[in-house]
């Protein structure tokens, strides 16, 4: 029997802080042995969000 699937992604500014670990790092360490998990690194919004400062 396969596991149920997880997608989920964060955006690459900025430093972790209390509303990513409530809002998706629990549920990742809640599922990581019952479901396999995807994530993704959403650079290309980092991007677009902070176009007229890049860096």
């Amino acid at each position: 029997m396969t596991k149920p699937i997880i997608l989920t992604g964060d955006r690459t500014t900025g430093p972790l802080h209390l509303g990513h670990y409530a809002g998706s790092l629990s549920n990742r360490l809640r599922y990581q042995d019952s479901h396999d998990r995807f994530l993704l690194l959403a650079a290309t919004q980092a991007l677009t969000d902070n176009a007229s400062d890049p860096d």
